[in-house]
């Protein structure tokens, strides 16, 4: 976000001491959700809650957001609380499918419109949407709650017009947003059954009658006719039916009207045409003569005439909540088929890639089946060759250079001794033996002193 944008008044005011809405019997105030121990307890007016709810269905393809006005005050006992009185919507910002900033222009618009609407009331928090998401805050959500709703008791609202939740969160005592469990819902105390119906839906339960959430309340709240909706009366079809009847009863006595001044021309006509069209003309007549005894009759059971236009308004406000109704179930059942055909993408993923693990373990197991057989005829050879050839055992290769080694060493054995022998009888200095002395008698007087100079 740019660095130029401000953001009006940051600057952290002191909480007045001020009567909650649940202890001022002029209101009526129903709790929504699963309120936490110890939290913040937040007060939102009705119509801002309609407001904020119906802004979010809008456009469901990028974030809308705006901000919320009122006061931040203490009970008697000293405790916190927030009263959301109004909101403004933000007329000028920047928006993708997954982001929302307010700009100068966005800032300047809502200030201008603050001061000239509702200059005794202050900025409380702000409310943004989530279309399909969930109930979150993102980085560039705390970047602007850090720095444009950095007070103690500021709040901010977070919508999923797709998925149909909300949630606030609250800054705690370290300073982290920290998500709510619930919020208290208040209006006027004449529109205790309008507000048990509302309540019922933001605590999620499941109505069977026309969800008139997005429905966007008149702006002009003070001259405002509420029509409140009670359960286990008359059903709405029986109401539905009567109107109906009474619309088709009002076109046929206008049609009655228009035909009575053709009536003259078209009896001429007939008469030259031989009185058919005089008996179709009775027959009209008649017609209407009995919806109009049908019409005083049912006015005479009701006791007084209905306001007609007043029902033909309720009636087409009726109808176009229905149709905001089922633009939000469309909507939710596009978002419910985009999951699912994500979903069925994985599963083709997930798929595809177990199909191709197991044609690399096929592959795998190929080649050491291939591997396997390379080896085996060498092996089972060798085997044959040892098992199959009748070599006695002292043939073998080993016993060959065992009996070659001892052979050397025997030949080195003698080959020594021979030579110890041999050198032992041609040693000069030697004695000669008694047996020698025998055999050269004649030659020992010449070999002595060769003998003696010799040693």
């Amino acid at each position: 976000m740019e660095s130029e944008i401000e953001f009006g008044e940051v600057q952290s005011e002191r909480p007045r001491v001020a009567l909650r809405p649940d202890r001022d019997d002029s209101f009526v105030v129903q709790a929504c959700g699963q309120l936490k121990p110890n939290q913040l307890p937040i007060f939102v007016d009705l119509d801002v809650m309609r407001d904020t709810e119906a802004h979010a269905v809008t456009n469901t393809s990028v974030e809308l957001g705006g901000v919320l006005l009122g006061y931040q005050s203490h009970d008697e006992e000293g405790q916190p609380f927030v009263v959301i009185a109004e909101s403004l919507r933000a007329e000028h910002y920047q928006a993708t499918r997954g982001s929302f900033k307010f700009t100068h222009d966005t800032w300047t618009d809502i200030s201008r419109r603050r001061e000239r609407m509702h200059p005794k009331l202050r900025m409380v928090g702000w409310y943004h949407t989530h279309p399909g998401w969930g109930i979150f805050l993102s980085d560039m959500d705390l970047f602007i709650c850090d720095n444009f709703f950095s007070g103690l008791l500021d709040v901010a609202l977070v919508i999923d017009p797709r998925q149909q939740t909300r949630g606030w969160f609250q800054w705690n005592a370290k300073k982290q947003t920290e998500k709510l469990g619930g919020f208290y819902l208040t209006t006027h105390r004449h529109r205790s059954s309008e507000l048990k119906y509302f309540g019922q839906i933001y605590s999620g339960a499941t109505m069977q009658d026309y969800d008139p959430r997005y429905s966007e309340p008149s702006l002009n709240r003070g001259d405002t006719t509420v029509q409140l909706i009670e359960r286990g009366g008359t059903p709405q079809w029986v109401g539905l039916g009567m109107l109906a009847v009474q619309g088709i009863v009002l076109l046929l006595l206008a049609w009655k009207i228009l035909l009575a001044d053709q009536v003259p021309a078209n009896l001429a006509s007939d008469q030259q045409s031989g009185g058919s069209t005089a008996a179709a003309v009775e027959t009209e007549a008649a017609r209407a003569k009995v919806y109009q005894e049908i019409l005083q009759a049912m006015l005479a059971q009701n006791g007084t005439s209905p306001d007609l236009p007043k029902m033909f308004a309720d009636t087409k406000l009726e109808n176009e909540q229905l149709d905001s109704s089922i633009r939000s179930h469309i909507s939710r059942i596009g978002q419910l088929e985009s999951q699912l055909e994500q979903q069925n993408k994985l599963v083709d993923l997930m798929t595809a890639d177990k199909a191709s693990r197991g044609e690399r373990i096929a592959k795998l197991e190929a080649e050491t089946s291939r591997l396997l057989a390379l080896n085996k005829p060498a092996s089972s050879s060798t085997n044959s060759l040892e098992s199959n050839t009748d070599v006695p055992s002292w043939l073998n290769l080993d016993s060959i250079w065992t009996w070659i080694g001892g052979a050397l060493v025997l030949l080195l054995f003698l080959a020594g001794i021979t030579w110890m022998l041999t050198s032992g009888k041609n040693r000069p200095g030697r004695r000669i033996s008694s047996v020698e002395k025998q055999l050269a008698p004649d030659l020992l007087p010449e070999i002595e002193p060769k003998l003696k100079s010799t040693l």
